[in-house]
Parts: C-alpha cells; sequence; structure tokens
C-alpha cells in the first residue's frame, strides 16, 4: 500500500516553479525517499541518487563531472552525507542552460538546513516532510484511519504494517515471555494514601 502524499507533492511543485533545486527536509523514515521515488517515476527523465549506497557515492566522488551533463530530475537521497556537494550544486544551478532540476533529500538537522542556505541561498525551496497526517490516510475509510494514524504512529513504516505481522510476535517477545522471572521478594511497591 502506498500513500500518497498530495500536498507535500503539491509544494515540492510550487517550489520547482521558483527555484531549479528543493530540499525535501525530515526526520528519518518519514518517507522522503518513497515520496521522491513516485515524483521521480512520473518524470520523463529522472536520476536517483542514495548516499547510503557505496555505489552512489563512488559515482558522486567527482561531483561535476557526474551532476552536470545530467538533465531532467536529479534526486539526491541523505545529501547531509556529503556536504561538499552544496558547492557543486550552486556552480551547476548557476549554469546559463541548466537542464537538471535536483531534489536533495535530508533529515531535518540544524547543520544542514544552515549549509543549503547559505551556499544555495536563492536557488533552493524548502518542503519539510513529516509523517502521514489525517488528509493523505483518510481517503478511503476515515473513521479506521484516524484510529490507525492514533494507533500506530504517522510514520510509513508503522502505519502500513498489516495486521498479521503486528498479531504474531517477534523472536525476542517470545523468548521474553518465557523467561519472566518474579521479583526478588526484597523489593516491594509502596503506595501512598
Amino acid at each position: 500500500m502506498v500513500v500518497e502524499r498530495p500536498t507535500a507533492r503539491h509544494r515540492i511543485q510550487q517550489s520547482f516553479r521558483v527555484h531549479p533545486a528543493v530540499a525535501l527536509l525530515g526526520a528519518r523514515q518519514c518517507g522522503k525517499s518513497t515520496l521522491a521515488r513516485l515524483i521521480a517515476e512520473d518524470e520523463p527523465v529522472a536520476a536517483f541518487f542514495d548516499l547510503e549506497r557505496a555505489v552512489d557515492q563512488r559515482r558522486l566522488a567527482a561531483p561535476e563531472d557526474a551532476l552536470a551533463p545530467l538533465a531532467g530530475l536529479v534526486v539526491i537521497d541523505e545529501i547531509q552525507r556529503q556536504p561538499v556537494l552544496f558547492e557543486t550544486l550552486r556552480v551547476l544551478l548557476d549554469r546559463p542552460a541548466a537542464n537538471a532540476r535536483f531534489l536533495l533529500l535530508g533529515s531535518s538537522s540544524p547543520a544542514l538546513t544552515r549549509t543549503a542556505s547559505e551556499t544555495l541561498a536563492g536557488r533552493v525551496g524548502r518542503v519539510d516532510l513529516s509523517g502521514f497526517d489525517l488528509r493523505e490516510t483518510s481517503e478511503a475509510n476515515p473513521a479506521a484511519s484516524w484510529r490507525r494514524l492514533w494507533q500506530r504512529g504517522s510514520f510509513p513504516r508503522s502505519y502500513l504494517t498489516d495486521e498479521a505481522a503486528l498479531r504474531r510476535p517477534s523472536r525476542g517477545a517470545r523468548h521474553t515471555e518465557s523467561a519472566k522471572v518474579p521479583p526478588p521478594a526484597s523489593h516491594t511497591i509502596a503506595t501512598h494514601v
């Protein structure tokens, strides 16, 4: 199941109308990469770099050589892992015939925000992404959606986990249950009236 993020997508599209680069920022595991992949699928030409992958780190070892010939949408995920890319992006975004738009994904951190703002001032828009909200999850069944959102939380992994997986105890839980030992008799719980 994929939860569409129409508000975030719209904000990204609006930001691209003004800026050649957009920083999509948010907490880890809030859905930035998934949203970026969905956006890239709709583009006629797109390139995706994930800086948690060694192969993509190597591809960007000479960033200007790797990024300069690209056109269309270029997504760079986990950009905070290579802050030197911001300087290269500034050069590329200032080219008169720039054919690429850059979607930069990173965890919300003051250092990343400051670096992007200082190096790419006027060139980058910012879109903050949080977990799911009720508008995004309530299309099919609003009553069930708010309960699920309340009980599981708004982050995609916990929200989207299927019911069967939630009922199945983990290996650690089975071992913990069988190994429960009552507290020693010397421990007492005091209650105050």
